[in-house]
């Protein structure tokens, strides 16, 4: 009866020195984010000259749109890094980022390392589950992203909310990296 104990403690130990290795990472793939919310279901987020948007395709007067996937460069640096999913020349790796300004409803937006903006914040976004949120300074998570519409049908505008209150031509969205399911 012994035996088997100390071989499965054993067993225990190799499984959690395993796991330890693979948390030290450089980096940390979050995959492709998708809008969850009223008749938005599994809707993909992409690059539309340095704005977020939801959809399969771009508005009018876009020039450069983008599919991308998402990750964090470190374990320390909680940004969110867009990568296109296709080949591309010269792209910045630009981090997602939210005005967090008080009484604010802005688009969601990508920043390169090289710009700034004000009143905006690119770091501290982690996956809980696998609903994006935002972490303020005092440590309370934040998920108020919104939907705005645009001028192709299913194609929205990703907004922030920092009050998190009723907006006009706007609907509360989840976003996660979980895509829709598939139905054959």
């Amino acid at each position: 009866m012994f035996i088997p104990l100390v071989l499965f403690v054993g067993a225990n130990a190799a499984l959690a020195n395993g796991a330890a290795v693979l948390r030290n990472r450089d980096t940390e793939t979050v995959g492709q984010l998708f809008a969850y919310g009223a008749d938005i279901e599994g809707l993909p987020v992409f690059y539309g000259d340095g704005v977020a948007y939801i959809g399969n395709s771009a508005p009018s007067g876009i020039d450069v749109a983008r599919n991308v996937t998402f990750y964090h460069p470190s374990s320390s640096n909680m940004s969110l890094i867009a990568d296109p999913t296709e080949s591309v020349n010269a792209w910045p790796s630009p981090a997602l980022y939210v005005n967090d300004a008080p009484d604010t409803f802005a688009p969601v937006g990508f920043i390169d390392s090289e710009s700034s903006k004000n009143a905006t914040t690119e770091t501290n976004f982690l996956i809980f589950g696998s609903v994006v949120s935002y972490e303020d300074s005092s440590g309370t998570l934040h998920s108020q992203f919104y939907a705005t519409s645009t001028s192709v049908n299913g194609t929205y505008k990703l907004m922030w909310n920092t009050n998190n209150t009723f907006e006009a031509d706007s609907t509360p969205v989840v976003l996660k990296n979980l895509s829709p399911p598939s139905i054959p």
